[in-house]
């Protein structure tokens, strides 16, 4: 890990933009689309090497991904995780709906919902953890 005793580091987290291509091959991914496995695979390893490269370049002194092989977090968790499944029908609503946040930046979660995967979606729909533990 980074130290300095000089300044702060500066880092990031959470996603970065992908390149239009990245994203056409994520989307296919998602909607269960053929998407070319190793082309995939491929490009997201050049687009990593792509984001640290301009990252450096701004000065960043702790480098990430960017999330650029992710589609987003929630199908990230639901590929990765066991035992979150779907949760009841929000009535098309956003499981954000009402929240001191939502009802703080309304015209963000309005233009967010729009986004294809969007957490906030009604499309993306609630969660629940359907795990038992046996300890």
């Amino acid at each position: 890990m980074k130290h300095s005793t000089q300044r702060i580091l500066t880092t990031h987290v959470g996603s970065l933009p992908r390149p239009p291509d990245l994203l056409a091959m994520i989307l296919a991914k998602e909607e269960g689309a053929p998407f070319g496995a190793d082309l995939y695979a491929s490009r997201v390893k050049s687009a990593v090497a792509e984001v640290v490269k301009k990252q450096i370049e701004a000065g960043i002194d702790v480098v990430a991904d960017g999330e650029m092989g992710r589609f987003g977090f929630i199908p990230y968790v639901n590929e990765r995780l066991a035992g979150i499944e779907p949760r009841k029908s929000t009535g098309g609503r956003s499981g954000w709906s009402g929240s001191r946040e939502h009802l703080a930046f309304p015209e963000y979660y309005q233009w967010a919902s729009q986004m294809p995967g969007a957490a906030q979606s009604p499309i993306a729909g609630a969660k629940r953890c359907s795990a038992t533990s046996t300890i």
